[in-house]
């Protein structure tokens, strides 16, 4: 026996396998083993051992190859394909920060020592967890308030009031609630910010167009607000009065929700 000199290349899972790569009890990443496939779909170590410790049972484990053709397991091709011993996976806490990747051996040591661990609340019921499960959340059981383009609407349906989970194109992660107060003819704006992020400065535009026509050049309202000094934990709440009567007969409105690094953006 000898120990080789050449070191093992670990490939980063991309994040498109990732977004497949998701327990879904705890909505982390598969990462951590056993992985097992349960009636409550893929389910990895972190949900697994302590059932394990009571139930004295072993799953059935994607990593070891333990396959039982006897059942069909509905294994996604994408986990196959990159989740083994020679893959490196992201912190569960990289919305709040931690760019460490590692083997996935050690994932479940460092999450427990990670100096961004950190717990959100949902603001759609009393779910808790990180930004990567809140995400992976939203997916399963908000899906419709889950929003990569800040398009929010606002009718007699939904009481003038909309709110969405929202993914910014740089990585921001924002709780964006909108109302509408028709007797005083108010739209306000709450944005909160909880990914981690250098402070910086940015502006936000918000477009509005009357419900059921697209927002277009000929029939929006176009807001820029002041300067937003965006970072983790920050509140910040925008307030506009609607005196336009194209807008003050209407039965709803389209709000579409934008970061500008300048204010003279598009």
């Amino acid at each position: 026996m000898f120990e080789s000199n050449v070191k093992m290349n670990f490939k980063v899972v991309p994040q498109r396998i990732l977004d497949d790569l998701v327990c879904q009890k705890c909505f982390r990443y598969l990462s951590v083993l056993p992985i097992a496939i349960t009636s409550e779909g893929q389910t990895c170590g972190r949900c697994i051992i302590p059932r394990m410790n009571t139930k004295n049972q072993k799953p059935f484990c994607l990593f070891e190859g333990n396959f039982s053709f006897e059942k069909v397991y509905n294994i996604p091709v994408g986990l196959l394909g990159y989740a083994s011993y020679n893959s490196s996976f992201p912190c569960n806490n990289r919305m709040e920060g931690c760019m460490k990747t590692m083997k996935i051996e050690e994932v479940e040591e460092h999450e427990q020592i990670c100096n961004y661990r950190q717990t959100l609340r949902c603001i759609l019921c009393s779910f808790s967890g990180s930004g990567v499960q809140m995400i992976n959340h939203f997916k399963s059981f908000h899906k419709k308030f889950y929003q990569n383009q800040g398009s929010m609407t606002l009718t007699h349906n939904n009481g003038f009031k909309d709110v969405i989970l929202y993914l910014e194109s740089s990585g921001l992660l924002l709780f964006i609630a909108v109302s509408y107060d028709t007797e005083v003819r108010l739209i306000s704006l709450e944005v909160s910010c909880i990914s981690n992020t250098s402070s910086f400065v940015q502006f936000a535009k918000i477009l509005f167009a009357v419900h059921g026509e697209k927002i277009q050049m000929g029939n929006r309202v176009e807001i820029l607000s002041e300067k937003l000094n965006i970072c983790k934990g920050q509140n910040y709440k925008i307030s506009i009065q609607v005196n336009d009567t194209h807008f003050m007969d209407s039965t709803g409105f389209h709000c579409l929700f934008k970061l500008l690094t300048s204010c003279d953006n598009d």
